[in-house]
């Protein structure tokens, strides 16, 4: 692994060394939503390290109009999603939320287009497992359905996701019901 280490300033603390792993993303939130860098990055060895510029990102995509309404519906979800975080929940080493739960708040038809890839790999992955075929059969009409999605993540595993709804009522004495429910 490359010994990258973010230093960020959290209000209150001394600076935290934070190793970043490889495939993460520093600083992903300026892709999507306006951004302040929160801490400095260095490294204490040699390392690679690919930088995207976000206005030339959005520019290139642009030029292809499907992709680039799928980064739109995704920054959607992502500022829906980290609008009722606590700010001190966000840095550059996280979007304060999953991955897997802003694709699951996209549109059906984006989350179809998202899963299928994965959907694929897993039966290029499981082909030579017959017996894995009405798995496979479920797993594709939970996807087309809508209730279940595929995720790849950063460091390429493949995630079976569903929308949860979560609710949490507090009477005035303190005593908490909770309801967990899909």
């Amino acid at each position: 692994t490359a010994a990258l280490h973010d230093l960020q300033i959290i209000p209150g603390s001394a600076h935290a060394r934070v190793e970043v792993q490889v495939g993460a993303w520093l600083a992903e939130l300026v892709l999507w939503v306006p951004w302040a860098y929160q801490g400095t990055a260095s490294a204490s060895e040699n390392c690679e390290v690919l930088v995207l510029d976000s206005s030339r990102m959005h520019s290139v995509l642009s030029r292809f109009p499907e992709i680039s309404s799928m980064c739109q519906h995704f920054r959607a979800a992502l500022t829906d999603q980290i609008s009722v975080l606590d700010t001190t929940e966000m840095n550059d080493l996280s979007l304060g939320v999953e991955y897997s739960s802003v694709v699951m708040a996209m549109s059906k038809k984006l989350r179809l287009l998202i899963a299928l890839p994965a959907f694929q790999i897993l039966k290029q992955r499981y082909a030579w497992r017959p017996l894995l075929g009405d798995t496979f059969n479920r797993l594709k009409d939970e996807i087309s359905s809508g209730s279940r999605s595929l995720v790849i993540d950063g460091s390429g595993t493949i995630e079976r996701v569903a929308r949860t709804v979560s609710l949490r009522i507090t009477r005035s004495d303190g005593k908490v019901l909770f309801a967990l429910g899909r």
